[in-house]
């Protein structure tokens, strides 16, 4: 097992070093250029895609190699158990990917840590790390995809794409991580046997199962909605993408504008008043409002959603967000020296904040940065039992009253003296979860408020309506209008998650609820129509019958059948898939041979 180890480092070892080196001047040149460690998850995930294309190369070409018969038997046909080999090969590998991955980047962070002053924080090491257990699980993907019999392999690849790409503690995620490359490796690890298209039997099964399960169901749920919505879109039939939304459905809401918004919902009102209203509302500057902070920054992320920097030119002072100490640090932009940390610009927050140009916003709360030296100014508190959705215009210089939405209430708020003040609110007609959309009409003696629900329909959420209601000067609300919202998609596509494998949307649900990734709004359990109860059952009946069936006539146990069986029953299509991967169907012989003539 050693010399295993030590041939297949040597083989490798000229290859590794280049790439270190390679890594080591590109890594070098970013950090001259930007700062790597504060770009935002698009960027830093083009840099982790770069690391898991090189982590999936390599895995292709060695197992690619390997898995030539001659190889193959001059690999397996030594005095080792099977799991002795896998071991070493994917020890050397590990080995070189470190020394290619993970060994430059470490790099990277001591000398920014040692060298500079930017902002290097605790979870910058577990990103780092991150990416190369990232690497290490691309390669994992790459070795399974040879080493199996079927080409539908790839889709393996799928089970750390939905499981490790999420914005929750970078620590957290790098021991998801580390449990995501585990299970891939005892998946390797039950692949690498002498015969390559035999079965897996017993427990190498159930775990080879496992992430196919999930990554066929994925496929499945997305790939299904991708091409019946292309098929739409190809026939002009999608509700996004025509000229026109179809009436009455929620993407007409969406995509209307605030006047005609308000229009449609008051031709619905039996009100006296609602005839002069809808002529009044094409002279009034109707402001409209979106849920945008629907995710609030967690501490120690694995990426930043938003800015975390921001430029401060009377005294030309890049400022950057520290997780570590949670406030702003300072850097001078062309000496590179620190700033006083007594600043009052870093002043401490309570919480990581969302960075809107000179604005830092908490979920309750929101501080502007003066021009003068007081540093942070507290402008907007809201109550400690709600989380601000969506704030004011900034700089707060529109005349006329400011609304902030929370997941409780609308606040219409007035400009004192640079502050603002509260006049009045109004409670949520609905589930903050559902909202679209607020459009405020201001009135002489008040506002015409409408509530647009169903910015979750295509997902299953039933109940969608436009609400507007007639609040007056002292606040008080009155509905005067409710039209209920239809829905523009089919119901199989709506509950398109849970009629394929209700097992598996439970489990595909399981990371989040487990991982905080700072979502402030979620939807919670949803009632299924009878159509889609029926498609369940249509589902989970036929795949249980194609299991049987595809094992008909196969080496495999009574045992196996009845699990693969019961495997279709409960999971759906996505065991069927799995089945028709793992086990190879047994080949037909013909009746009879036909007659040959005898040689003269």
């Amino acid at each position: 097992m050693r010399e295993l180890f030590l041939s297949e480092c040597r083989r490798f070892r000229n290859a590794a070093a280049i790439a270190a080196l390679v890594h080591a001047a590109l890594l070098f040149l970013l950090c001259r250029t930007m700062e790597p460690l504060q770009m935002g998850w698009r960027e830093q995930l083009v840099m982790l895609c770069c690391h898991a294309a090189a982590g999936l190369a390599f895995g292709l070409y060695q197992f690619g190699s390997w898995r030539q018969p001659n190889r193959w038997i001059w690999l397996m046909h030594r005095p080792l158990p099977q799991w002795r080999i896998a071991a070493a090969l994917g020890a050397a590998s590990v080995v070189l990917l470190f020394a290619a991955i993970g060994l430059p980047l470490l790099g990277a962070t001591a000398l920014l840590r040692a060298l500079t002053t930017r902002v290097v924080d605790s979870h910058h090491v577990a990103v780092v790390l991150y990416a190369f257990v990232f690497s290490v699980i691309a390669w994992l993907c790459g070795a399974y995809v040879m080493l199996s019999r079927s080409r539908l392999a790839i889709a393996v690849a799928v089970l750390p794409c939905v499981l490790l790409l999420r914005m929750a503690n970078a620590w957290t995620m790098l021991a998801v991580a580390v449990c995501c490359a585990m299970l891939l490796a005892a998946v390797v690890l039950y692949a690498v046997k002498p015969n390559r298209a035999a079965p897996v039997r017993r427990i190498g099964a159930v775990i080879t199962a496992l992430p196919l399960l999930v990554a066929f169901y994925c496929a499945l749920v997305f790939g299904g909605s991708m091409l019946y919505q292309s098929g739409l879109i190809v026939a002009g039939m999608h509700p996004l993408n025509g000229d026109r939304a179809p009436a009455g459905g929620v993407a007409e809401a969406q995509r209307a504008q605030p006047v005609d918004l308000l229009r449609l919902g008051l031709a619905a009102s039996s009100d006296p008043r609602a005839p002069q209203w809808r002529r009044q509302v094409a002279l009034l500057d109707v402001q409209r409002l979106t849920p945008m902070l629907d995710r609030y920054p967690v501490r120690h992320p694995l990426a930043h959603e938003t800015l975390v920097t921001f430029h401060d030119p009377a005294t030309a002072t890049d400022w950057t967000f520290s997780h570590d100490s949670l406030a702003y640090a300072g850097r001078d932009r062309y000496s590179g020296a620190a700033r006083d940390a007594r600043d009052p610009i870093g002043a401490p927050f309570a919480a990581p904040p969302v960075q809107l140009g000179a604005a830092a916003v908490l979920p309750q709360q929101v501080r502007v940065l003066e021009n003068d030296p007081s540093g942070w100014r507290t402008v907007l508190t809201m109550r400690a039992d709600e989380t601000l959705l969506s704030l004011p215009d900034l700089p707060f210089r529109r005349p006329g009253l400011h609304y902030a939405l929370t997941d409780k209430r609308l606040i219409a708020l007035a400009r004192i003296d640079d502050d603002l003040v509260e006049r009045y609110s109004v409670p949520l007609p609905g589930p903050a979860a559902d909202l679209a959309r607020v459009d405020i009409a201001p009135l002489l003696d008040g506002a015409l408020v409408s509530f647009t629900f169903g910015a979750h329909m295509i997902d299953g959420v039933a109940g969608g309506a436009q609400i507007v209601l007639a609040v007056d000067a002292a606040g008080r609300a009155a509905e005067v209008a409710r039209r209920p919202l239809s829905h523009d998609y089919a119901v199989l596509l709506e509950h398109r998650g849970w009629w394929v494998s209700p097992a598996l949307n439970a489990m595909a649900a399981l990371p989040d609820r487990l991982l905080d990734d700072g979502t402030v709004l979620r939807i919670g359990t949803l009632p299924r129509p009878p159509v889609a109860v029926l498609a369940a059952l249509v589902a989970a009946l036929v795949s249980a019958l194609a299991s049987w069936a595809w094992l008909r006539g196969s080496a495999a146990s009574p045992r196996t059948r009845i699990a693969w069986t019961a495997a279709g029953l409960l999971l759906g299509p996505p065991a069927l898939l799995t089945l028709a991967m793992l086990e190879p169907r047994p080949a037909r012989l013909p009746a009879a041979l036909p007659a040959m003539p005898l040689p003269a």
